[in-house]
């Protein structure tokens, strides 16, 4: 996926701050972190700042995902490799939307650190999905569909955001064209599952009212 003009700035907002701690952080094993949950782990760390609960939500996705990956792996090594294809696919769009949204918001630490709370609940999703492995292949119902394309014609009448600065909105049109492709690209995934689990990644993946009103400028 090509990178959007705000992706250098969201990467380095989101990723976790390299600093001199006076005292080591709390050490957490896997099962530990899993049990504990985002919250959890930020509280364990004496850290419940914003930029706490982003660190805390990439240590749980990683616990989570590595729990998913071993259980799946302990069945069978395909089911990795397919469960990983939807983590694919879910990474691309969650990234993409966070930062259609940092540019409709003119900014923010919140939207930036979105992405790391995206892939935490994004691992409790693929975890269902991946004890139902193998997937059965069907098609999504018209409703379930109907929700999903309610998403792609909000991305397609979407104008450029209010408070955006001039690099976003030079760029605004290819940033919408490649967030409509990555839209595009989940339709045909859903095209491909049985109803229950194309919803089951719905409930991740489609963003709530408000979010869909910044993005139409309502």
């Amino acid at each position: 996926m090509k990178a959007l003009l705000v992706g250098a700035a969201l990467s380095v907002l989101s990723l976790p701050p390299i600093h001199a701690q006076e005292e080591a952080a709390p050490s957490i094993p896997l099962t530990e972190a899993v049990k504990l949950g985002v919250e959890g782990i930020a509280e364990k760390r004496g850290d419940t700042s914003e930029t706490g609960y982003a660190n805390a939500a990439i240590t749980y996705a990683a616990a989570k995902r590595l729990e998913t990956e071993n259980a799946l792996a302990a069945r069978d090594m395909a089911f990795v490799v397919d469960l990983d294809h939807l983590r694919d696919v879910i990474s691309g769009w969650d990234v993409a939307w966070s930062e259609a949204l940092y540019a409709a918001a003119g900014g923010g630490t919140m939207w930036a650190r979105l992405p790391a709370h995206l892939e935490a609940s994004g691992e409790e999703m693929l975890a269902k999905l991946a004890k139902r492995m193998p997937l059965k292949p069907g098609s999504a119902s018209p409703e379930t569909l109907a929700r999903w394309n309610k998403v792609g014609k909000i991305i397609e009448k979407a104008s450029v955001p209010e408070f955006a600065d001039e690099t976003t909105r030079a760029g605004w049109k290819n940033q919408k064209d490649s967030l409509h492709s990555l839209w595009e690209g989940i339709s045909y995934e859903l095209q491909a599952l049985a109803d229950a689990d194309a919803r089951t990644l719905l409930e991740h993946l489609l963003p709530d009212e408000e979010q869909l009103g910044m993005l139409s400028g309502q």
